[in-house]
């Protein structure tokens, strides 16, 4: 096609976060029925994309970067909505994290690299969905290598002793 994008409908390069999240809407319709994984990357907030109706706050560095984060959550939003439509949602664990934050001038710099302050190491972790104990909260620092050994647990697998990071449970 002339966007670039390949025929296969659950294999897509390029786009914006919103073709992705279409993408994995086809897969889930595709794969109803089956147990399945899905990895989704949302990487529009890191072009400081966003919108008219998610433009609600100023125009500084940061402000821009807030609107940017409203927009990606719109299509995040769309992700759950397609686990709801295709009845899917109660049967399926999500994991929700970021890769890296950002520091807005706290130690002299805007970006997301070469320091390793807070403001770049400390993202969200969320997980959402069975075997999520309600209300759950671990105070502690944990590590993006613990995400691993935690969903093949919460999946009855075993988790290979060579694997770094612990099971969050």
């Amino acid at each position: 096609p002339p966007d670039g994008r390949r025929e296969n409908p659950t294999v897509r390069f390029g786009g914006s976060d919103f073709d992705a999240v279409a993408s994995a809407g086809e897969f889930m319709r595709a794969s109803e029925n089956d147990r399945w994984f899905l990895y989704v990357h949302l990487m529009d907030v890191h072009e400081y994309t966003y919108s008219k109706e998610t433009a609600l706050f100023g125009s500084s560095h940061s402000d821009v970067y807030d609107n940017s984060i409203r927009y990606v959550n719109l299509a995040f939003q769309e992700l759950i909505d397609a686990l709801v439509a295709t009845n899917q949602l109660d049967r399926t664990l999500i994991v929700l994290t970021s890769d890296h934050g950002e520091e807005f001038m706290e130690h002299g710099r805007v970006d997301h690299f070469l320091t390793v302050y807070q403001e770049i190491l400390h993202v969200p972790l969320i997980f959402r969905g069975q075997g999520v104990p309600a209300g759950l909260r671990i105070d502690a620092p944990v590590s993006v290598i613990d995400i691993v050994p935690t969903v093949l647990t919460m999946a009855g697998l075993a988790v290979p002793e060579e694997l770094d990071g612990l099971s969050l449970l």
